[in-house]
């Protein structure tokens, strides 16, 4: 089971002075998130259904809105 610490690292594995993240693309029927960079780099985590709602829960706290797209 994932924990709060591995969602949060998840979430800023972009960071650094150099790349930052450009997206994250939630795909509901198949619950996993993949978080893109904007050099084009990309990380997927599949969830259970637990998991995933956490996960998103967390991804709308601290992501914009404008960088969410849900396929």
């Amino acid at each position: 089971m994932l924990s709060l610490w591995d969602v949060l690292s998840f979430l800023l594995m972009f960071y650094d002075e150099q790349e930052s993240l450009q997206k994250v693309i939630v795909d509901i029927p198949s619950r996993t998130f993949t978080i893109v960079s904007d050099k084009g780099d990309t990380k997927q985590i599949a969830c259970n259904a637990e998991q995933f709602m956490r996960v998103l829960e967390i991804v709308r706290e601290m992501v914009p809105v404008t960088d969410v797209s849900y396929v």
